[in-house]
């Protein structure tokens, strides 16, 4: 197995060029390296202009709450039965489907709660993108979905986080996730289950398996910073899709099997997990890379709780704005 850490400081400091706009000498040929600037100023979680106009307003000592005693969701008043109107499709682990109940009443999502969960307090949202390929109707993403789904809350250290199922209704080949229409869902997805949930804003996670991983991936470069940490594993990497942005201080966990190379196929998807890593590192992102030896097409079980320990790590500093968010893949 190997592992890469946290970028070195000289690394970083290489890195000043590539917020101003300057393309990233890292990049493999073809692959754009913009500064993101106005992407990430679109999905920030607070008014920026209402800062600046309290600014000058000096709170009392005691009156200025501490940054973990804050609570911007305390307020709010949260179903009885976050699971009303959902549909039970799997007992033990309890996971519900839920037929257009947000959007535009076509999607569909699934979701996990652990028994202890309570709005008293917020909760990480994990949410975990699924494998396939061409899938013609929704028959067989419900069946991949929920099987990753079940198998992940299964695992230690699951029960600290809600989970959520994204689930793809558009046909896409091995890019599913970032046809419009399938990112949109996912976004109208989380805002949904935020509805439901008493969610920490500042502390929701993507990840995927197989094409699961490359949407994680792609979708990490059009919101870099909606999502606290990435976790693509197994994945169709489209290192050609889009430009990549500025990725400072985003973090991510890429796992990949050794014998995951699949030579048949018009390419190696060893070889572009590889590139993958070597292109967001060169963007500024913070990368632990994980190559399973004599693993193939697949997370293997122990890996999942360091997934999850790896995510838990990571949050914010304000909750993201899923509805900016969803305009900028509305304009993507």
């Amino acid at each position: 197995m190997e592992r890469e850490h946290r970028l070195t400081g000289m690394v970083l400091a290489g890195l000043a060029a590539l917020a101003m706009g300057a393309g990233c000498s890292d990049a493999p040929e073809g692959v754009q390296v913009d500064g993101g600037a106005a992407r990430d100023r679109a999905v920030a979680g607070k008014d920026q202009g209402k800062q600046k106009k309290d600014s000058g307003k000096k709170p009392p000592r005691d009156s200025a709450p501490k940054p973990d005693r804050l609570k911007p969701d305390a307020a709010r008043t949260y179903p009885k039965d976050p699971f009303a109107g959902l549909n039970k499709i799997h007992s033990n682990p309890d996971i519900y489907l839920g037929n257009g109940t947000f959007g535009d009443k076509k999607g569909q999502l699934m979701v996990w709660a652990p028994k202890g969960y309570s709005p008293a307090k917020a909760w990480p949202l994990s949410v975990t993108l699924h494998g396939g390929f061409n899938t013609t109707d929704n028959k067989e993403s419900i069946k991949s979905a929920t099987g990753q789904l079940k198998w992940m809350v299964s695992q230690p250290g699951s029960d600290k986080m809600v989970w959520l199922a994204g689930i793809i209704r558009v046909s896409g080949s091995y890019h599913a996730w970032v046809k419009k229409q399938n990112t949109l869902d996912l976004i109208d997805a989380i805002r949904e289950v935020d509805r439901r949930f008493r969610v920490d804003g500042r502390r929701v996670y993507l990840s995927g398996i197989s094409m699961g991983g490359g949407g994680t991936a792609s979708i990490s470069w059009m919101l870099p910073r909606a999502f606290a940490a990435f976790g693509p594993t197994a994945g169709y990497y489209w290192n050609s899709w889009g430009k990549v942005p500025n990725l400072k201080g985003v973090s991510y966990r890429v796992v990949h099997g050794a014998k995951d190379k699949y030579p048949e196929e018009p390419y190696d998807r060893l070889k572009l997990a590889e590139q993958f890593v070597k292109i967001v590192k060169g963007a500024g992102a913070t990368v632990e890379k994980v190559i399973l030896s004599g693993v193939g097409h697949w997370l293997p079980t122990a890996q999942v709780p360091l997934l999850t320990g790896f995510l838990l790590k990571h949050q914010n500093k304000q909750p993201t704005d899923w509805a900016k968010a969803r305009q900028v893949v509305q304009a993507y």
